[in-house]
């Protein structure tokens, strides 16, 4: 007769890092919505806090609000049972899953020498100086404007992920700080449901962040690479510029399965497959 005792099989948790190709499934969900979506392989106990209040260094109260939009990362094992991605979803038959977060506060994004403005429908943005005029934006335009902290930071991922000449976002960005994410996350289940294509993702990089005792997943938020990038290790280059970050997390050059001792010898990339059926969103 089989053992009905003993000790419980465990499955560790799988951490990645570098460059890798990532699909959006929903930002700020509630609990439920993300354990269905994860096919409840994230299942939060504690309700998701997605608002922060401090006190800055004048002693005003600041609230700062959360953009967290989680991530699929589908990867399979090949001949050598080691960790590798495909973007044909045939070939990847296992997935793990990680978020990448945004600040967002109702405060211009500006500095004593100018200001950033955007662009809510090409997903655009432009830096002027104080005294000058907006140059490449059309300053007439209704969905052009200075844009709050946080803003442009979004708006560029979603560029990058949507590659669209035209997104034409139109939930304002106050309603975005009150945490209307409907529209945001219509376009990720049509994007999931689609029939045309694939899904649609990026490429973002991974990368670990803590201690020995204590590591978990983070993504890099400064620089993403739209989907048909031929060259993700740029991403990796461009982290290594970023002083703070470097200080604070392990990433690699190649996709590759999380080991501290051995990261820097395992060299795993991206195969570059061609979608079925590709076409615009």
């Amino acid at each position: 007769m089989a053992n009905l005792q003993g000790t419980t099989k465990t499955t560790e948790r799988v951490l990645l890092t570098g460059p890798a190709f990532l699909i959006p499934i929903a930002v700020n969900p509630t609990n439920d919505r993300l354990s269905l979506l994860t096919n409840k392989k994230i299942n939060r106990n504690a309700p998701p806090v997605y608002e922060f209040t401090y006190t800055d260094s004048q002693g005003q109260e600041r609230t700062i609000k959360k953009a967290e939009i989680w991530l699929k990362v589908p990867y399979h094992l090949d001949e050598n049972n080691e960790i590798v991605q495909s973007k044909d979803p045939n070939l990847n038959t296992l997935e793990t899953f990680v978020k990448l977060s945004f600040p967002l506060s109702a405060a211009p994004d500006e500095n004593a020498n100018g200001a950033w403005y955007v662009s809510s429908n090409t997903c655009e943005m432009e830096w002027v100086k104080n005294g000058q005029s907006l140059k490449r934006l059309d300053a007439t335009a209704p969905h052009v404007h200075k844009a709050q902290k946080g803003e442009k930071e979004l708006y560029n991922f979603i560029s990058t992920w949507l590659n669209l000449k035209e997104v034409g976002i139109e939930t304002p960005f106050a309603d975005l700080l009150q945490g209307n994410w409907t529209e945001f996350n219509d376009i990720c289940t049509e994007n999931l449901n689609r029939t045309d294509r694939t899904p649609r993702g990026f490429i973002g990089l991974l990368c670990i962040k803590g201690d020995s005792d204590n590591n978990y997943q983070e993504v890099y938020s400064k620089k993403f690479l739209i989907e048909e990038n031929k060259y993700p290790q740029n991403l990796a280059k461009n982290a290594a510029g970023d002083s703070y970050f470097t200080a604070n997390n392990e990433f690699s050059n190649n996709f590759m399965e999380y080991n501290p001792i051995i990261a820097s010898d395992v060299n795993i990339s991206i195969t570059p497959t061609a979608l079925p059926n590709a076409t615009s969103w």
